[in-house]
């Protein structure tokens, strides 16, 4: 019965996740590229906040360039950590509360790229020109 409902709806009755991480292999239309696209925006703020975190706790150039241009990299991740244990939690949580709200204050103003923004942007291969001004980076 429940395929039957489905078939005659048009309801998809894959797994949501299955879809986003396999949709090529159904091809979804939109919702094939999904996980890709998903990963572009995870990738643009998680290189957005590690250059406010580096710069904010003083971490030297080279760390920073090599932490925002490996984010995945365990040794970087682990020099980083390091870093943040000198800094002290406290002042690394007073961080990440601080970007967090010049993200929610960019959305209130109308500033913060949508992921979609985002996603034709990497596309087109362009870069956020204001992105240091945004982030106060």
């Amino acid at each position: 019965m429940i395929n039957n409902i489905a078939k005659e709806n048009g309801i998809l009755q894959l797994y949501h996740m299955d879809i986003l991480t396999n949709g090529w292999r159904y091809d979804i239309g939109e919702l094939k590229n999904e996980f890709e696209n998903i990963t572009i925006v995870n990738e643009y703020f998680e290189k957005r906040f590690m250059e406010f975190l580096c710069k904010k706790m003083g971490v030297n150039a080279k760390l920073t360039m090599e932490i925002t241009q490996m984010p995945d990299s365990s040794y970087y991740l682990s020099q980083l950590c390091s870093e943040i244990e000198k800094y002290g939690i406290d002042n690394y949580k007073k961080i990440v509360n601080e970007y967090n709200s010049i993200l929610e204050k960019l959305k209130q103003q109308g500033k913060l790229l949508t992921p979609q923004q985002i996603v034709d942007m990497t596309n087109k291969g362009e870069q956020d020109q204001n992105v240091e001004e945004r982030f106060e980076i």
